[in-house]
């Protein structure tokens, strides 16, 4: 006598592709909500890190003014941080004398790696801008430029690069800059 047996049901072998499909769909959907954070979080370390510099700079200028009866020179241009350089770090080194910020030497500190170009101390961010310092009393007493502290003024351009130092400037501008006033 001849007995049938049940078809066995096919079993499976491997996903379908709409499987396949969204699970792709699930790790972009992921990764861009991770590159979106970590860009997030880096842009931040860095605006924390400039303020720590200008904060660092903020003490060191005075420190400087307490054994010199001075502030250092300094004009507020694209090239004030060089003079900021030679005052804090550089004539130290060169006339054996007091080194406010051996952090500014560029072979050696970790804060200011690779951001001391021909003296001028660059920010953290990527538009390659200088900090910029302004010392608002001159040799004889007189207030100078448009200084906000009655010291000396010290900032960075922030993330976008644009604020104080350039023309035709929005406020939006100047709102990520990083500064001591």
């Amino acid at each position: 006598m001849k007995t049938f047996s049940k078809p066995r049901p096919r079993q499976r072998k491997g996903f379908t592709l709409v499987e396949i499909l969204t699970v792709i769909a699930v790790i972009v959907v992921l990764m861009g909500m991770s590159i979106g954070i970590g860009s997030w979080a880096l842009l931040n370390t860095k605006i924390e890190k400039t303020r720590v510099q200008v904060k660092l700079f903020e003490n060191k200028i005075q420190e400087y003014e307490a054994d010199n009866g001075e502030f250092p020179r300094g004009d507020g241009s694209d090239r004030s941080s060089v003079t900021l350089y030679q005052a804090l770090y550089e004539d130290g080194i060169r006339n054996d004398t007091k080194v406010y910020m051996p952090e500014l030497d560029p072979e050696a500190s970790d804060q200011f790696k690779r951001k001391i170009k021909d003296g001028l101390i660059m920010d953290t961010f990527k538009h390659k801008k200088a900090f910029f310092y302004l010392r608002a009393v001159d040799e004889n007493g007189e207030q100078q430029g448009d200084a906000y502290n009655p010291d000396f003024d010290i900032w960075s351009l922030g993330p976008n690069g644009r604020g104080r130092n350039d023309s035709g400037n929005s406020d939006e501008d100047f709102d990520d800059d990083i500064h001591n006033w």
